[in-house]
């Protein structure tokens, strides 16, 4: 049996825009049964009775964004005034989803508190995660003075690496914030600045008379809840000033640039170039203006029985995963070498999804034990070939100690891409020269 015969009809039908299943930041989770108040309201949108009708649609309004996973497909639904009603819902709430993600996570939170409380609190208001594995217990344990009133999140951790002597990491793979003891000869950042989700670090400035240009390094980075796929901007949109108010232009002006992560979505580095002056230069401000392209929105797919082989979907809101196989051979060692092949099928298509596919590509993905160890695939995953629109791909899990009947595989899917512009402005940056 081929992979398209064995999946539904809905996997395949391209209808709806992405969606999204985190409550966004500013926005608290609803505390209702969440599915089973969505089924009842699309029940009730079905009802006789207009101010029924009316009252469902309100309903699922207000408990917002979070619903979406929860709205069955277009396709699924036969009467066509609740599939306009749904449909009409998913856009209102992504555009409301769209908003939030584009705002930064702020954080609340006062008094002499233990820094794993701190963590939690944090995690708690903006549902970005921490990893403090590294950190010994006595840091953990140790108490900071905070005053958090509606703090963006990059600024709260900022404050508690300063204060306990720490750094931050986010990599590819991680969908948590490491932190870490702080490195002693480590080039420190020359400023810091913070831009809607995003951190961004000025890490060089140098007069380089033999180009005659000056060149500031950038260190950009979304929270963890987000994933950049991409920054953009026109250089006429970017001025470099001297304290005597002279501005030196970018090298090219009419420039568009585009700079990609190296890491799978978690950290952009890049330079900009200005003209230079017959002077030297000690110190710079500095203005511009990005935009990011982000996918947000991280949905957990999780599949169980692997020993079955496959043949299973699981779709959430506008995205289904498909199971298409699962294998595992048992060593010399006793050890077992896995293979799972799982294809994933987005509801949106077209020029602004295709141009930035390859972030598919990055999506995490990796085996969980019973007691919720990860263990991820080995090497690089393999494209399979595939002409449905899905993107197929194979996982190895060499060396396993346990058949796969003890494993869960999960594909974690963001589900929204968001362009989110931003401006930023440092004063009184010391140069190199």
């Amino acid at each position: 049996m081929s992979l398209w015969t064995r999946i539904p009809v809905w996997v395949l039908c391209g209808c709806v825009c992405l969606t999204v299943i985190r409550t966004a930041a500013g926005e608290p989770p609803p505390t209702v049964d969440l599915a089973a108040e969505v089924k009842q309201a699309i029940a009730d949108l079905d009802a006789n009775r207009l101010s029924v009708r009316r009252a469902a649609e309100e309903r699922l309004l207000k408990l917002g964004p979070a619903v979406l996973p929860h709205l069955p497909p277009p396709d699924l639904i036969r009467q066509p005034g609740v599939r306009q009603v749904l449909k009409r819902l998913r856009i209102q709430l992504e555009k409301r989803q769209a908003r939030l993600s584009a705002t930064a996570s702020q954080v609340t939170l006062q008094g002499n508190l233990p820094l794993k409380e701190i963590l939690r609190g944090i995690t708690d208001q903006t549902e970005n995660q921490f990893d403090a594995s590294a950190l010994p217990a006595s840091i953990l344990e140790s108490n900071v003075e905070i005053d958090f009133q509606k703090t963006p999140f990059w600024k709260a951790v900022d404050h508690l690496c300063k204060e306990l002597r720490l750094r931050h990491r986010l990599e590819e793979k991680m969908e948590a914030l490491q932190l870490l003891p702080a490195e002693e000869d480590a080039a420190p950042e020359i400023a810091v600045t913070y831009a809607g989700p995003f951190r961004v670090a000025v890490t060089s400035i140098k007069q380089r008379r033999e180009y005659d240009q000056v060149r500031v390094g950038f260190a950009f980075t979304g929270e963890p809840r987000i994933r950049s796929l991409i920054v953009t901007y026109a250089a006429k949109n970017w001025n470099l000033q001297l304290p005597d108010g002279l501005l030196l232009p970018p090298e090219n002006p009419g420039a568009f640039l585009e700079f990609n992560p190296a890491d799978g979505g978690r950290k952009i580095q890049f330079s900009i170039d200005f003209v230079d002056t017959d002077k030297p230069i000690d110190k710079i401000s500095l203005d511009g203006k990005f935009t990011v392209t982000t996918v947000v929105g991280n949905q957990r797919i999780r599949f169980r029985d692997l020993e079955r082989g496959g043949g299973v979907a699981r779709r959430r809101g506008g995205i289904s995963v498909l199971l298409h196989k699962a294998t595992a051979t048992k060593t010399p060692a006793g050890t077992y070498d896995a293979r799972i092949d799982a294809a994933v099928v987005y509801d949106a298509q077209g020029p602004a999804f295709e141009s930035h596919r390859t972030w598919i590509y990055h999506n995490h993905v990796y085996l969980e034990t019973a007691e919720g160890k990860r263990i991820e695939f080995a090497g690089n995953q393999r494209t399979l070939n595939s002409d449905t629109g899905a993107v197929l791909m194979e996982y190895p899990f060499p060396n396993l100690k346990h058949p796969l009947s003890e494993y869960e595989f999960v594909y974690v899917a963001p589900t929204l891409i968001v362009e989110i512009p931003a401006t930023i402005h440092f004063a009184d940056l010391p140069v190199k020269n």
